[in-house]
């Protein structure tokens, strides 16, 4: 065992909290040797439950804590835009932070000091980047964004992708690779919404404005020979107009705001041009979108509670004296009630413990009654 002082400001604190964690040496992000700590740690600062937030590869000042050493490299970059313009619209956005990844910046995680030249091929990794930088920024991974070479590789070694075609070279990836890699470095699944055309990418706004809704996570856009991360939806349900939330990763130059804002990252319709001259959704082309619900199954940890109200309702250290969430990758260590026979597990939309701003409101007490005589 080795002893690590961490000093640990997850999003809900106001202020940071040291621990002193007693790891296993050559244990992986997963962190097993401490789990029950973190679990207790966790009830203790009515954090959610959902993910892990105390982890020693998230302690301030830790290599990667809150993303790649990348100088000058932008977040949450759709903040500011004008509106999108649709009359009578609903705009659902991307839910937490991400970052801007495009062509001809440092590849990686800020190993390879220089820019890296990937224009004409290079989208689709971009996107990827962007999409892992989402996951990490949330917490629900470490994973430290890979160079294109590690990208081929991962797909070459562990999705049986044929090293000939892909592996040392300037090859464009499909929205296929993007799933593959996806699941095989974070574990999770992706859905597929198959386009034939340009119109179908259209005609589907309904459907993807639900999932910013509900999901909330980015949507890596592949057809035509480019790749596009999507960010939100703006739909009129009466009309049918409908705008995209495009963040285009083909843009070369400063990371700054002014150059990126509205071409490069902006509110596009369906006909809106892109940098070829090409219409965004053509009808002649089919496209692919890879999506997946926000991280609560067992894919990157054990499901823990048959029903969210059963977990709202339920004392704590009745429901987990043994909690399964901080094993990640270890689905056999489910915790199984006696109060259900469903063998169907999610995961609780809310924490334990209603966040501060929740909780109900005291009942002032009234001032003492005056005392006579006096």
């Amino acid at each position: 065992l080795r002893p690590v002082h961490c000093l640990l400001l997850p999003p809900q604190l106001a202020l940071p909290v040291c621990v002193l964690y007693m790891l296993t040496a050559g244990e992986d992000e997963t962190e097993m040797s401490c789990r029950e700590q973190r679990e207790q740690l966790h009830g203790r600062l009515s954090l959610p439950l959902d993910r892990p937030l105390l982890r020693s590869t998230f302690s301030l000042g830790a290599a990667d804590a809150d993303g790649p050493a990348i100088p000058g490299l932008l977040r949450d970059v759709h903040l500011g835009l004008a509106p999108s313009g649709v009359k009578g619209g609903a705009p659902v956005l991307v839910q937490g932070a991400y970052e801007y990844y495009h062509y001809m910046q440092w590849t990686g995680h800020g190993q390879l000091r220089k820019a890296y030249d990937d224009a004409g091929w290079g989208c689709a990794y971009r996107s990827l980047m962007s999409i892992i930088s989402w996951y990490r920024l949330q917490r629900y991974t470490a994973f430290a964004n890979p160079t294109h070479y590690e990208v081929q590789k991962r797909l070459v070694d562990n999705c049986g992708q044929p090293p000939d075609d892909l592996l040392g070279k300037k090859m464009w990836l499909g929205s296929q690779d993007v799933s593959l890699f996806l699941g095989d470095a974070l574990g999770v699944s992706c859905k597929f919404l198959e386009c034939p055309s340009g119109d179908d990418v259209a005609a589907n706004a309904r459907t993807l404005a639900h999932h910013f809704e509900t999901q909330g996570t980015p949507v890596m856009i592949g057809g035509g020979e480019l790749a596009f991360t999507l960010l939100g939806v703006d739909f009129n349900p009466n009309t049918g107009e409908a705008r995209f939330l495009i963040m285009d990763p083909h843009y070369v130059g400063p990371d700054e705001l002014g150059h990126i804002q509205p071409k490069w990252v902006g509110w596009k319709s369906q006909d809106s041009l892109t940098h070829l001259g090409t219409k965004l959704f053509h009808k002649d082309k089919h496209y692919n979108l890879v999506y997946r619900s926000a991280p609560a199954a067992s894919e990157m940890r054990p499901r823990y509670a048959r029903d969210a109200s059963e977990m709202r309702t339920r004392d704590a250290s009745e429901m987990f004296p043994r909690h399964p969430l901080f094993t990640d990758t270890s689905p056999a260590s489910h915790l199984h009630l006696t109060t259900s026979s469903s063998d169907t597990w999610i995961a609780p939309s809310l924490p334990l413990t209603p966040p501060p701003s929740r909780l109900p409101t005291p009942t002032p007490i009234p001032p003492p009654s005056p005392v006579m005589g006096r």
